[in-house]
């Protein structure tokens, strides 16, 4: 069945005209009629949306409900990031690294300036580019794992390197 109508709870109409917008990004339009397939791939980006904004909890279910389809929306709480630290990546300068956790954090979360939302994607993401600048700098089998601590609905992240054994080039031959 398709749907001529569509619906919402837990969200203001305000809120729900960013979730459209965002949508679009995705080339999801919700325009009657609106499909199982159409609604379930709503359903699964617009919770990552809002994952990515910060609500670690978000849930986002729809139902067919005669000819609408009404989505139900629950936030949680935002949760953002208050701490960042970051341990046994001394090979790498204190700036650099800094530089390297949060323009990864900013750019899985979209949030260019104030506080970074905490998700935990942006986290894994930040600590595959942590042992990428550490591989840069020789430690070819380094890893980074990360922490989170939940204070209320502040979040410490602690990243935790491991560099191993510095790896480095004595001689080069070429020949042919």
């Amino acid at each position: 069945p398709e749907a001529e109508e569509v619906a919402y709870e837990g969200l203001s109409a305000s809120g729900w005209a960013r979730a459209k917008r965002m949508l679009r990004s995705y080339d999801i339009t919700l325009e009657p009629p609106v499909s199982r397939i159409s609604a379930d791939d709503a359903a699964f980006y617009f919770r990552q949306v809002l994952l990515e904004d910060g609500f670690s909890e978000a849930d986002v279910t729809y139902d067919f409900q005669g000819r609408t389809v009404v989505f139900q929306v629950s936030q949680g709480s935002r949760h953002m990031i208050s701490q960042v630290s970051i341990e046994g990546a001394d090979a790498i300068s204190g700036s650099v690294r800094r530089e390297i956790v949060e323009s990864a954090m900013r750019r899985e979360t979209l949030t260019p300036f104030g506080p970074i939302p905490f998700f935990e994607e942006a986290a894994a993401l930040a600590s595959r580019d942590l042992a990428v600048a550490l591989a840069q700098a020789g430690y070819l089998d380094a890893t980074v794992a990360f922490d989170v601590e939940s204070i209320g609905d502040r979040r410490h992240v602690t990243f935790v390197a491991n560099p191993g054994l510095r790896y480095v080039t004595s001689e080069v031959h070429v020949s042919g």
